[in-house]
């Protein structure tokens, strides 16, 4: 019975903290911002987190791969395997990078379109 109501009440103050935690921010002062200071900051995001993040993800799948192509000496059904896997690889890295090649591309657009 004990347990039960120290497990209790820890999810309640979890969830009071949890409340309050999101809710402060909430209720504080509001400030009006430009829309293009959100469009810089997402880049911003975008340049800081999502680049580096994506090349490492490459970077560990190819890196797995490889280490798969070394265990599979021997095996052509496995090896054969671990090849068309880095095919997935190399198409993934390809689209990340068309796809930050062309949002660079329609950003720079609309800056000259619509000024900044």
């Amino acid at each position: 019975m004990l347990k039960k109501v120290k497990k209790f009440a820890s999810v309640l103050g979890t969830m009071i903290a949890g409340i309050f935690g999101a809710a402060v921010p909430a209720f504080a002062e509001l400030q009006s911002q430009d829309p293009s200071q959100l469009t810089n900051r997402i880049i911003d995001l975008v340049n800081k987190v999502g680049v580096p993040v994506g090349g490492a993800l490459l970077f560990l799948s190819v890196c797995v791969a490889a280490i798969e192509l070394i265990m599979s000496r021997g095996r052509p059904e496995k090896r054969a395997e671990t090849m068309s896997g880095l095919l997935y690889v190399a198409i993934g890295g390809i689209l990340l990078g068309g796809a930050l090649f062309f949002a660079g591309v329609f950003f720079g657009i609309g800056k000259n379109v619509f000024g900044s």
